[in-house]
């Protein structure tokens, strides 16, 4: 310690990192330990890197060691070492080789990174331990995650749930950590205490009557979102703060399966503050929390009509099929109109959205493709002198030309694609070389 005395101090920066799992690791506690060590072992802090609330298991967002990096690559830090209380504050990177990296960029620019609560030497022994503790370190956050996803498995399994306010029509009441039911939470109240959990339940009376009268509006009238918030904006029902109905948020009211009293978990799945990936619906947590507000069968069939997006969105590919074999047992085939006329208004849009086209539908029901009027596929574009050629053939055939007999010949193209391609029949009479009544526009 007395050669120590007559040595220039180390000017040194400190990091300090504060995640919210232990006060152990508070920034004050990190920083006292550090000024403690500092004093010992001649260094003098001057500059201070600091981060509250972040997690260490990736760079991302955290500012504080980004700027700190920044300022040490660039040889204008001032500094000639790097405090850190422990192993565990520099980061729990789940790849080791990330948080030495990051050291060694450090001492690449002449910046030592010294650990006060870890003694690691400069001889293999000590890199091995450093490198030891660095996957500790990120295996705890790895264990801490598993044990955090099982905890809220168990919550949603028991019809708890966190976060996230509840729709129109939908309440919540606090659990006691004994099963018992706390007070009602208003809407933007938290629960009292940290050991409570919060479950769902039915909401305002008033608020019901407007759900319900939204599912009858849709099942009973068929009427459209847009038509249904009009409606309700006439009769003076309100949204929940007390503002106009929307087309949304009728939507979102039929596409809301809360109402039907199940509460649904686990319907993605995000790891290490990774992207969210969708899970399988048959792997989602379903569990019944209180009596519906409406029938699951309501919600189903309002989901698939008119103006709703939840058709393809609760529906699987494989119970689409099974509506599709419905139509060929009552038709005998697969066709725009004959899917709209047994399965409702608009379906047969849903089967081009999901499958890229009804041919392919059909096809997975084991139909043959489906084709136009001239025996191709569905999508396969007829050339202008082949659409003339048809006129032709069928002007020589009856000695005449008419829009009743193009439309009763089912080899012929369709009126709609005559007008789309040249305008009007007229045009397209003339294109051909035929003649035409002069009452045909």
């Amino acid at each position: 310690m007395t050669s120590q005395a007559h040595q220039p101090e180390v000017r040194a920066a400190q990091y300090l990192r504060m995640s919210t799992e232990s006060q152990r690791y508070s920034l004050d506690n990190q920083a006292n330990a550090i000024r403690d060590y500092a004093q010992q072992n001649g260094y003098s802090v001057v500059e201070t890197y600091r981060y509250a609330g972040k997690s260490g298991v990736t760079i991302k967002g955290r500012t504080g060691l980004a700027n700190l990096l920044s300022e040490i690559i660039s040889g204008k830090c001032g500094f000639e070492a790097l405090l850190v209380y422990d192993v565990s504050r520099w980061g729990r990177y789940q790849d080791p080789d990330e948080a030495a990296h990051y050291e060694f960029m450090c001492r690449q620019a002449g910046v030592r990174v010294v650990y006060c609560s870890e003694s690691f030497g400069d001889d293999p022994a000590g890199s091995i331990m450093k490198q030891l503790r660095r996957v500790m370190a990120g295996e705890y956050s790895r264990d801490l995650s598993r044990r955090v996803s099982r905890a809220k498995v168990h919550l949603a399994e028991m019809g708890n749930v966190s976060g996230a306010a509840c729709p129109i029509g939908v309440g919540r009441v606090e659990v006691n950590p004994d099963g018992s039911l706390g007070r009602l939470l208003l809407r933007g109240e938290r629960k009292s205490r940290a050991t409570q959990t919060v479950r769902h339940m039915r909401g305002d009376p008033a608020e019901i009557a407007i759900v319900r009268r939204i599912f009858r509006l849709t099942l009973d009238k068929n009427m459209r979102p847009s038509e249904i918030a009009r409606a309700l904006n006439k009769r003076g029902d309100t949204w929940i703060d007390g503002t106009p109905w929307t087309n949304q948020r009728v939507r979102h009211v039929l596409t809301c399966e809360l109402l039907t009293g199940v509460v649904t978990f686990g319907k993605t799945t995000k790891r290490f503050h990774g992207a969210a990936i969708a899970k399988p619906e048959d792997q989602w947590i379903r569990r019944q929390a209180f009596d519906p507000i409406i029938t699951k069968l309501d919600f189903r069939r309002a989901a698939g009509l008119r103006g709703t997006p939840g058709y393809r969105r609760h529906r699987t590919n494989q119970q689409m099929l099974d509506d599709l074999r419905l139509v060929v047992a009552r038709h005998g085939r697969v066709s725009h109109s004959l899917i709209d006329r047994t399965l409702g208004p608009d379906k047969a849009s849903n089967y081009y959205k999901r499958f890229g086209s009804l041919s392919n539908a059909s096809e997975l029901v084991g139909q043959p493709r489906i084709t136009n009027r001239l025996g191709r596929p569905i999508g396969t574009r007829i050339s202008d002198e082949e659409m003339l050629g048809a006129l032709r053939a069928l002007h020589a055939r009856e000695g005449r030309i008419s829009t009743g007999l193009i439309s009763a010949d089912r080899s012929m193209p369709s009126l709609t694609a005559y007008h789309k391609r040249f305008g009007s029949m007229r045009a397209a009479y003339a294109a051909a070389g035929v003649g035409f009544p002069k009452s045909e526009p």
